[in-house]
């Protein structure tokens, strides 16, 4: 038996690298018998032909036919055999699982249908051949060669004669079939030892050189003769049965090829290192691979499932019964065995077995950290479990640290080696440097060409297109000119073209990277979120549901973002990757929308800050209170660990900001990762002293040269839900010095364009509101002259903006010389020259703030450009202030028209539907 396998394990490997050929002969068709209908034997057919010419001592079955031809002719002839063959005889399962084997080049001396019926019924891709016309005209890789011609040509080989005149009317097929010979391991099934097809194949390969592939014939019966012959010429006997009888014969040859289509599963036997290696064959194309998604194990192994025991740790468990749609009895006797094995290891585990070291760190490389043995069968609960050691947890892995810390100005040592140069592409990816990284892409995919990396040279590639699309279509137009004609890499035809082998070991990361795995990962996502969505809707209406497998959602985002920064795959910015990270995120808090916060672990926090929009990162956050009680969002504080809240505060805002506030460097890719750190850090309790280091950071972050509006947007809104969430507990001394960070950035001239905009576009309402709430005073006299200063030959519209949003900001915290100066500087400004809005809102707040009285020409002004407005169906989100400074000087100033304008534009504000941005007030 274990020869046997050893045979068919040759087979098997000959055929995973594409170099297996099969001839197949008359007995195969012989397993389409019935008892309605069998199809002929060989001696069936020449016996019948012997009858007819009422000839007995004849034996040469070729002779036999030519006499026949001779006798009555080729019509008869033809007529006479052909209705041995009906055409409508259904194929056996015997052809189906040789065409599922998918070998290129499937041979037969057959002139029956049976193959050809088997592809249409199964739809399989092969170019029949049945002449030279049709080699010539062949343009598909699979083919079927009917080497003896059929009977649709009108070409049957069969009589002296044909054998004769074969090399004459079949010159390419015969070539042809002798080249397969020479090159590639040849499977005969469905022959004798007498076969005469088989002797003109043997002969034609007497005339090849010796050194050639094996050749193995597939018969029932021991006859140690012809073994010895066969051996003689290089072909191998592999017995099934020494006393088979023509009712077994077909299920013999059936369960054959089912062994090598099954990879021989069920001839492994009983040893342990036989069960250990099938797993360990099942697993090895991982090799490459730095992460491996769960899923590919599950594709890999079958039979099994898997138990998540925390957000990055789950159990592999072994199914035992008809379970699982990809069940497989013969699999599960080796699972079960492979559990006796690690059952009777618990406590001493094995060391000396490298292959089994291999299975524990593959599966290690998926956050499988153990193997299920046994558990209580009243609740399917795990109750024991083989945990494989620390010694085959993965290496630290500095780059994914440094992507998680959001820090690529790490230093490290590259050298010549692929994954080095892996490394050193997706530091530059990660800087947003995208030539470099194609550059960088470059030399790896040569790098994998040379060294026959082919998983590493698949992610490049893939890679090389993500950046090469990037830089057909960047802003920067010399990028657009200098890459526009280079063509992307096909890697589906590249993976097309490869060995059968090849293609098994590359199957995992070739269903990532032709987005195969992101469309069913995508869907299978959608549908968790719906079942939390519906299950929150259910709890918040009275009702009660259960949840089996809560760390499912967490684990597979764990997985998938440990997959693509572990094997440097550079696709975090596809926009479906982030939809499904921000789907990971929903379920993530929908699961704890009964509690008061939200916990998130560190790649949950990874994912909030680089994957989810900022405009979304807050409504996600908070989307249960929205769906399930029809409100408002409330604002939700977020729990995280102290580790992560100190990674959070100490490593990734210190990084982006530091990163973001460098001279001479192009990192505004960061400006959204820092609205969405701001918000997190905003929503998670701080200790005394890291909401001090905040502060360091957000001062550092205004004092940068190349400030968004967005970047006074985060801290602004970074103040808001500090004050909703905790309020009382930033001090009057943060706030000031942040004001003086800002004052003193505008007074020595270091602001640019949106520095300017954002201080006086009321970016910052939330500081200044937050200055009087601390009761913070403000001192720096010399900063308010300076500023002063620096803006005394600006422009009436942009000295009117400072006022508003700036000086007058802080005029309630400031001492007299400062308000002193600041009167004196507002006075001055020419109103005539600005807008009507801009110059109604500076007087009325000039009135609120008593710089100046309610003229009779400031007060019709008002009351025209108000009435004006309503006449005109006009809104403005100015409407809002001028309300309030209305209403502050009213409670003050009794006046009557005054009072109706402020009616009128009361009204006109509760017609238009408002959706203000948040604010502490």
């Amino acid at each position: 038996m274990e020869e046997i396998n050893q045979k068919i394990s040759s087979i098997i490997n000959a055929n995973n690298e594409n170099s297996l050929a099969i001839f197949v002969g008359a007995g195969l068709s012989k397993t389409t018998d019935n008892e309605h209908v069998k199809l002929p034997s060989w001696d069936d057919l020449i016996n019948e032909l012997k009858a007819d010419l009422n000839i007995c001592d004849e034996t040469d079955p070729l002779k036999i036919a030519q006499l026949y031809y001779i006798e009555f002719g080729e019509f008869l002839y033809k007529k006479k055999i052909k209705k041995f063959f009906p055409e409508n005889i259904k194929p056996s399962q015997a052809h189906k699982f040789i065409l599922d084997l998918n070998v290129n080049t499937i041979i037969t001396t057959n002139w029956d249908v049976l193959l050809e019926n088997s592809i249409q019924e199964n739809a399989y891709i092969y170019d029949v051949i049945s002449s030279d016309q049709d080699l010539v005209k062949s343009s598909l890789p699979k083919k079927i060669i009917k080497m003896h011609g059929d009977f649709k040509n009108n070409n049957i080989v069969f009589k002296e004669d044909d054998y004769i005149n074969y090399s004459y009317n079949f010159p390419l097929i015969e070539n042809y079939v002798k080249s397969i010979i020479s090159t590639h391991t040849v499977l005969f099934i469905g022959y004798s030892y007498n076969d005469i097809d088989l002797k003109q194949i043997v002969k034609w390969s007497q005339n090849h050189s010796d050194v050639r592939p094996p050749m193995y014939l597939v018969v029932f019966k021991e006859n140690k003769t012809q073994r010895k012959y066969l051996e003689n010429h290089g072909i191998t006997t592999i017995l099934l049965n020494s006393s088979a009888s023509n009712e077994s014969y077909s299920k013999l040859t059936t369960e054959f090829i089912e062994k090598i289509k099954n990879n021989n599963i069920d001839g492994i036997t009983s040893s342990n290192s036989e069960t250990i290696n099938f797993i360990y064959k099942r697993l090895i194309r991982f090799s490459q691979m730095n992460a491996i998604l769960i899923e590919q194990i599950n594709l890999a192994l079958t039979n099994c499932r898997f138990n998540y025991i925390s957000d990055n740790e789950a159990i592999i468990e072994f199914r035992q019964s008809i379970e699982t749609t990809n069940y497989n009895i013969n699999i599960s006797k080796i699972y079960k065995k492979f559990i006796e094995i690690l059952s009777s290891h618990v406590e001493n585990e094995v060391h000396d077995n490298p292959k089994l070291g291999y299975i524990f760190q593959t599966f290690r490389k998926a956050g499988i950290i153990g193997v299920h043995l046994k558990n209580d069968e009243s609740n399917s609960k795990i109750t024991h479990y083989y945990e494989f050691k620390n010694a085959y947890a993965q290496r630290t892995d500095l780059i994914y640290n440094c992507c998680l810390n959001f820090n690529e100005n790490s230093n490290f040592n590259y050298t010549n080696d692929i994954q080095s140069l892996l490394d050193n592409a997706y530091i530059y990816y990660l800087k947003n440097d995208q030539e470099n990284t194609y550059q960088a892409l470059d030399m790896v995919v040569s790098e994998c060409l040379k060294q026959k990396s082919y998983t590493q040279l698949f992610i490049s590639i893939f890679n090389k297109n993500i950046i090469l699309n990037y830089l057909r279509y960047s802003s920067i137009p010399i990028h657009r000119v200098k890459y526009s004609n280079i063509q992307y890499t096909d890697i589906n035809e590249l993976y097309a073209n490869l060995p059968k082998d090849l293609r098994l070991t590359l199957e995992p990361i070739y269903k990532f990277i032709n987005f195969d795995f992101l469309y069913r990962h995508n869907y299978n996502v959608d549908e968790q979120l719906k079942n939390k969505e519906n299950a929150m809707d259910n709890i918040s209406s009275g009702g009660i549901t259960f949840q089996n497998n809560i760390y499912e959602p967490a684990f597979q985002h764990n997985n998938l973002l440990s997959f693509l920064i572990k094997n440097r795959i550079m696709i975090d910015n596809d926009q479906q990757i982030k939809e499904l990270n921000e789907k990971f995120i929903s379920i993530s808090v929908i699961r704890q929308f009964q509690k008061n916060e939200v916990e998130l672990n560190k790649l949950e926090l990874y994912s909030c800050i680089k994957m989810v929009r900022n405009d979304e990162l807050m409504s996600i956050i908070n989307i249960p209170y929205k769906k399930a009680h029809k409100l408002k969002p409330k604002l939700k504080a977020i729990s995280i660990s102290t580790e992560n809240k100190d990674w959070l505060v100490r490593t990734v805002l210190f990084s982006l900001i530091t990163e973001y506030a460098a001279p001479n460097k192009n990192s505004q890719h960061r400006c959204e990762e820092i609205q969405n750190v701001m918000f997190l850090i905003a929503s998670i309790s701080l200790p005394e002293e890291d909401l001090e280091f905040v502060f360091e950071c957000i001062r550092k972050l205004i004092n940068s040269e190349r400030n968004e509006i967005a970047t006074y947007h985060a801290i602004n809104e970074f103040l808001g839900i500090r004050y909703n969430l905790f309020e009382g507990e930033i001090k009057s001394i943060q706030i000031t010095e942040t004001l003086e960070t800002i004052i003193d950035k505008l007074a020595y001239g270091r602001y640019n364009g949106n520095d300017f905009n954002a201080i006086t576009r009321h970016k910052l309402s939330n500081l200044y509101n937050y200055a009087k709430i601390t009761k913070s005073k403000f001192k720096k006299t010399k900063s308010i002259t300076d500023l002063l200063s620096e803006f005394k030959d600006a422009s009436d519209s942009n000295k009117i903006s400072l006022c508003i949003f700036l000086l007058f900001s802080v005029y309630d915290i400031s001492n007299k010389p400062i308000i002193g100066k600041i009167n004196k500087f507002a006075i001055s400004i020419d109103t005539s020259t600005v807008d009507e809005y801009k110059k109604i809102e500076f007087e009325l707040l000039l009135v609120k703030l008593k710089v100046k009285t309610m003229s009779t020409k400031t007060k019709t002004e008002i009351i025209d450009h108000i009435t004006k407005l309503n006449k005109n169906h006009c809104f403005s989100s100015n409407f809002q202030y001028i309300k309030h400074l209305l209403m502050d000087i009213l409670k003050e100033l009794e006046d009557k028209e005054l009072n109706e304008a402020l009616i009128i534009l009361d009204s006109m504000i509760k017609i238009h539907d408002t959706n203000p941005a948040q604010s502490i007030f």
